[in-house]
C-alpha cells in the first residue's frame, strides 16, 4: 500500500474547507435567504453555524480517529458495514457531485458567453479540462491554486459587501427591511442557511496528506465556516444598506408616493 506524504499544513486544509462553500450554489442559497427573509435571515444563518460548528468538530474527530481518503464511506464502514457505506457515498457525494458539478460549469459557461460571446459549451469543456489538470497535476500543486483563488473568491464578496454598507457602490438602489415575511417563514428557512455552510467537510478526504490532521482538519473547518458565516452576512447586508447612503436618496414609501386622483376620490355618503 502506498503512504502518501504530508505535505499540506493548516493554510491548504483551510483552503481545501472553504473553496467549495463558496460556490454558485451556495451564492444562489445567500441571495434567496436574503431577498425572501429579509435582513433577518442572519439569524437562521447563524443558528446553521452553530450546527455546522457542532459537525464540523464531529468530521475533524473522525478524520483523526480514521484517516483516509474514504471519508463518509470510510466511517460508516465500520459501524455499519460495507453495504450502508456505500449507500451513504452515493447518496451523499456521488449524486450530489454529478448533478452539481455539471449544472456549475454550465452556468460558468453561460455567464462567460454573455460576457465574452465566447459559446459556452466551448468555455465549459476548457474550465473541465483545467480542472481535471489540476487533479492530475498532484496534491501539492492544488493547494497552490486552490488558495490564491480561495482568497480572491472571499474578497471580493467582502468588498462587495463593504461597498453596499458604506455607499460605495454606483448600481441603483435596494431597499430590503429586517424582515421580509413573516416569522414563521423565516424559521422555515433553516434547511437554505445550512445550504451555505455544505462541503465544509471536504477536507477530511486529504487526512493522509495534511500535517497533523488531528489539529489542521478541524482548526480548518471551524475556522472556514466561520469566515463563510462573516463574509455571507456582509455579502448579504451589503447591497439592502444602499439606500441609506447619503450617495442615494431613500425611496419614498408606497402610500406617499401614491396619490388618488381628483377623479377617484370616494362620493360623499348620502
Amino acid at each position: 500500500m502506498t503512504k502518501l506524504k504530508r505535505s499540506l499544513g493548516f493554510t491548504a486544509a483551510y483552503a481545501a474547507s472553504t473553496g467549495l462553500v463558496v460556490s454558485g450554489t451556495a451564492m444562489v442559497s445567500l441571495g434567496n435567504g436574503f431577498g425572501t427573509g429579509g435582513l433577518a435571515f442572519a439569524i437562521p444563518a447563524f443558528i446553521g453555524l452553530v450546527i455546522i460548528l457542532m459537525v464540523a468538530i464531529s468530521y475533524g474527530e473522525l478524520a483523526s480517529m480514521l484517516p483516509g481518503g474514504g471519508m463518509v464511506g470510510e466511517y460508516t464502514m465500520p459501524a455499519l458495514g460495507r453495504l450502508m457505506a456505500i449507500i451513504a457515498v452515493l447518496g451523499g457525494y456521488m449524486v450530489l457531485v454529478s448533478a452539481d458539478g455539471g449544472t456549475q460549469l454550465m452556468v460558468a459557461g453561460n455567464a462567460f458567453q454573455s460576457l465574452t460571446g465566447v459559446p459556452a459549451p466551448a468555455f465549459s469543456f476548457l474550465l473541465l479540462a483545467i480542472l481535471f489538470a489540476l487533479n492530475i497535476a498532484g496534491v501539492n500543486f492544488y493547494a497552490r491554486v486552490q488558495i490564491p483563488i480561495v482568497v480572491t473568491k472571499m474578497s471580493i464578496l467582502a468588498i462587495m459587501g463593504l461597498c453596499g454598507i458604506f455607499g460605495l457602490g454606483s448600481g441603483t438602489p435596494v431597499h430590503n427591511p429586517f424582515l421580509a415575511t413573516d416569522w414563521g417563514t423565516l424559521a422555515s428557512m433553516g434547511a437554505v442557511a445550512i445550504w451555505l455552510y455544505i462541503g465544509m467537510e471536504f477536507v477530511a478526504p486529504l487526512a493522509e496528506e495534511i500535517k497533523n490532521p488531528w489539529k489542521n482538519i478541524p482548526l480548518a473547518m471551524v475556522a472556514g465556516v466561520i469566515t463563510i458565516f462573516i463574509v455571507d452576512l456582509l455579502f448579504g447586508w451589503g447591497p439592502p444598506a444602499t439606500p441609506t447612503s447619503p450617495r442615494w436618496h431613500r425611496p419614498r414609501s408606497l402610500r406617499s408616493s401614491v396619490r388618488p386622483r381628483s377623479s377617484e376620490a370616494p362620493e360623499a355618503s348620502s
